[in-house]
């Protein structure tokens, strides 16, 4: 359902509220995976350096709940001077 309403489809219209706030109550709800999608839709969304700030923090929350894409992510959002 969120990949709907984040891409939208004939049946559902796009609407990326409502695609951030399906992950948004599962990861408060404490579900890690739910906690990097949610990361996914902020870093490349367009709240800005909120919404990067906001993803840091969940794949940081992520990563040491064990989730084994988080630091990665994490990594990559930092971006070329976290990887050396």
């Amino acid at each position: 359902l969120r990949m709907r309403y984040r891409t939208g489809s004939p049946e559902t219209p796009q609407d990326l509220h409502m695609a951030r706030d399906w992950p948004r109550q599962a990861a408060e709800a404490g579900h890690v995976g739910a906690r990097v999608q949610l990361a996914d839709l902020l870093a490349w969304g367009a709240e800005g350096a909120a919404g990067i700030q906001e993803a840091q923090r969940l794949l940081e929350a992520a990563g040491a709940a064990g989730h084994p894409e988080a630091l990665t992510r994490l990594r990559r959002l930092r971006g070329p001077a976290e990887e050396t």
